[in-house]
C-alpha cells in the first residue's frame, strides 16, 4: 500500500464508521492504537510514524468486521430445538409454586445450541437470569456468579459479604419473585453442589432452577446412591426435578424426515442470510448436526462461515460436496464421525423436489 492509497483509507475509515454506528475508540482499540491516532487519521492529519501499517490494520479490520457481519446476518432463530428448550423452562416455571421451586435438567453435548437458546430466552424474559458456571469454582464462587446475575437484573444486593449473608439477601430479595435461574455448564458439579443448589434456590427462593450442560451432568444426578457416598442424598433434588431434555437422545432418535433435533427448515432458516444450501446441502449439515462428538451446529456454523469466503460457494448453490471440501480444509475431525462416503454427495432428492422447497 502506498501513501496516497493510505490517505483514501482514512476516508474510507471515517465513512465506515458512521455507517455502522462505531466510536473512533471501538475501532482504535480493536486494531491496538490509541483513539487520538484514530482521529488523526480520519480527519486528515497524517503525523503518524508508519502510516501505511496503521492503513493496513485498518483495511484488515474493515474486512473482518464485514465477514463477521455477514456471518451474524440471520441473528437468533427459533429452530425446533430452541422451542424444546424454552418449553422445559416454561414448564419449570408453571410447575413451581409459591412454596418451592422445581428443577429441570437440559444435557447435550457441544454444538446443540443450549447456550444460545438460554442466553435468549434470558434476554427477553427479564424475570429470569442467566449465568455460567465452570470445574474451578467452589460453592461460594457459583452462588457469587448467582448474585452478580441477579445485581445485572436490578437486585440490590450486598457482594462483600460472607456466603450466609450473601443467601439470606438472595431470599429476601427474589423468594416472592420466582425469578427463574439458569446455570450453564453445570457439567462439573457434585452431588453435593446440587443440593445446595437446591436447597437455596428452590427452597429458600423459591425459585425454578434450569440446569445445563453435558451428559456428565445426567451421569451425576443418575449416581446411584452407593457411589455419591454417605451423607451424599438426591432424594430431595429427584422429588423436586420435573424433566430431563436429553437433547443427545433427540438428535439420535429416527424419524420420517431422517430424525435429529434440526429439521430441513431450521438449517435454512439458521443459514438464510449465508450460503446457497442444495437439499443435498441442507441433510449434510443436518447428519452433522445429528452425529455425536461431531461439533453439531457449531460445527455447521464454522462450515458456513469458511463458505461465506469462498468464491466457490458464492458462484453458486452449496451442495454437500463443497462442505465436504470446506470441512478438510479446516482440518476438522468431524469426517470420521460421518457415516457417509466423502468422495460422493449425500443422496438427495430430485432438483424438482428441491425448487419446491427453496
Amino acid at each position: 500500500m502506498n501513501h496516497d492509497e493510505a490517505i483514501q483509507t482514512g476516508l474510507r475509515l471515517g465513512q465506515f464508521i458512521t455507517e455502522n454506528n462505531l466510536t473512533q475508540a471501538t475501532v482504535a482499540r480493536r486494531i491496538g492504537v490509541s483513539t487520538g491516532v484514530i482521529s488523526q487519521f480520519v480527519g486528515g492529519k497524517y503525523e503518524v510514524k508508519d502510516l501505511t501499517e496503521l492503513a493496513a490494520k485498518v483495511v484488515q479490520y474493515i474486512n473482518s468486521f464485514a465477514r463477521r457481519s455477514k456471518r451474524d446476518k440471520t441473528g437468533f432463530v427459533e429452530t425446533s430445538v430452541a422451542k424444546t428448550i424454552f418449553a422445559v423452562i416454561e414448564q419449570t416455571e408453571a410447575a413451581s409454586d409459591d412454596n418451592e421451586g422445581r428443577i429441570s435438567v437440559i444435557v447435550g453435548d457441544a454444538g446443540h445450541g443450549k447456550s444460545v437458546c438460554l442466553r435468549q430466552f434470558a434476554a427477553v424474559n427479564p424475570n429470569s437470569i442467566y449465568a455460567v458456571v465452570d470445574e474451578t469454582m467452589n460453592t461460594q464462587a457459583i452462588f457469587m456468579e448467582i448474585a452478580k446475575a441477579l445485581v445485572g437484573r436490578g437486585i440490590k444486593l450486598d457482594l462483600d459479604c460472607s456466603m450466609r449473608k450473601l443467601i439470606e439477601q438472595m431470599a429476601a430479595s427474589i423468594g416472592n419473585r420466582s425469578m427463574i435461574v439458569m446455570l450453564d455448564e453445570a457439567s462439573a458439579l457434585r452431588v453435593k453442589q446440587l443440593n445446595q443448589l437446591r436447597q437455596v434456590i428452590t427452597v429458600r427462593c423459591r425459585c425454578p432452577l434450569v440446569l445445563s450442560g453435558n451428559s456428565q451432568l445426567l451421569r451425576t444426578v443418575n449416581k446411584q446412591p452407593t457411589e455419591r457416598g454417605y451423607d451424599a442424598s438426591l432424594d430431595q433434588f429427584y422429588s423436586r426435578l420435573v424433566v430431563v431434555l436429553d437433547l443427545d437422545a433427540e438428535a439420535s432418535a429416527s424419524g420420517r424426515d431422517g430424525g435429529g433435533t434440526y429439521t430441513a427448515d431450521d438449517i435454512r432458516k439458521l443459514y438464510a442470510g449465508g450460503v446457497r444450501l442444495t437439499t443435498d446441502g441442507v441433510e449434510m449439515l443436518r447428519r452433522i448436526a445429528r452425529t455425536p462428538g461431531s461439533g453439531r451446529l457449531r460445527t455447521c456454523s464454522n462450515i458456513i462461515s469458511i463458505l461465506l469466503t469462498s468464491s466457490v460457494a458464492m458462484s453458486g448453490k452449496v451442495d454437500s460436496t463443497i462442505i465436504i471440501a470446506a470441512i478438510k480444509q479446516l482440518r476438522l475431525p468431524v469426517l470420521g464421525r460421518l457415516s457417509v462416503r466423502v468422495d460422493s454427495p449425500v443422496e438427495a432428492e430430485e432438483e424438482s423436489a428441491e425448487a419446491k422447497t427453496a
